[in-house]
């Protein structure tokens, strides 16, 4: 009987592995800044840490593979309280975990784990949006220097024929792009974006064929995103359409 146990065991634990890496490579491939903002994932609502509790609930994996998923979804544009989140929840506890510990140690140790599994991951989410740094420069230089340093990195990621598409984004550079605009509305801070680009480019050791078209994909991406972020915050669509279609 012990052996009939354990390969069943064996069985239903491996099956969950297997779901556990294809949940896992989803969220990979189609995770991005515009999804998680729309999920919440990439802001401090209470909902996005609640969403990353139960998300990383049902994902059976260990802190090495939670790590480096962890800083996907950071760098895919999830806030620090849902990453953290999902990086304690996920390893804490899962769903095979729960069956095996209501089966061997009884209804109420059981309950109190995944009252537990739950309420600490979820804690630890919303201290750290609350405690978290500050992640906008706060001075005129941080400002400029921030905006220059993403714009270089945009430009000339761009440059070289690897901009962003779909979901793929491996140079997180829609969080770049987020990263700009606000600055931009924290900051009120104004500027030519054409004369920026411009500059940019000529300071980068590349030589571009079409310069025109570059500028024209940097300037659409940086669009893209900003008319996303007016809409997540309420603007109506046509007040958006209307302001990003002045040159």
């Amino acid at each position: 009987m012990s052996e009939i146990f354990h390969f069943l065991r064996e069985v239903i634990v491996s099956a969950w592995r297997i779901f556990s890496f294809i949940v896992a490579g989803a969220l990979r491939e189609f995770l991005n800044t515009d999804r998680l903002k729309k999920i919440t994932l990439g802001t401090k609502k209470i909902s996005g840490v609640f969403w990353a509790t139960v998300t990383g609930m049902c994902i059976p994996i260990c802190s090495c593979g939670t790590i480096p998923l962890g800083i996907s979804m950071y760098f895919s544009g999830a806030y620090l309280g849902p990453t953290l989140t999902f990086m304690t929840s996920t390893p804490m506890i899962n769903p095979i975990s729960i069956v095996l510990a209501y089966g061997l140690l009884g209804r109420e140790i059981a309950t109190i784990y995944v009252i537990t599994g739950f309420a600490a991951p979820m804690l630890i989410g919303i201290f750290a949006n609350r405690f978290a740094g500050d992640e906008l420069p706060q001075s005129v230089e941080g400002r400029i220097l921030a905006i220059a340093d993403k714009l270089d990195n945009i430009t000339a990621t761009f440059s070289r024929g690897m901009a962003p598409t779909g979901s793929q984004d491996p140079y997180a550079l829609r969080r770049q792009a987020l990263g700009i605009l606000n600055i931009v509305a924290d900051g009120d801070v104004h500027f030519s974006l054409d004369t920026a680009l411009k500059e940019t480019l000529k300071n980068l050791p590349v030589t571009v064929d079409d310069e025109a078209k570059l500028l024209s994909d940097v300037k659409d991406f940086l669009a893209q995103r900003a008319k996303n972020m007016l809409l997540d915050k309420g603007v109506r669509y046509d007040v958006v359409d209307a302001v990003l279609a002045v040159p």
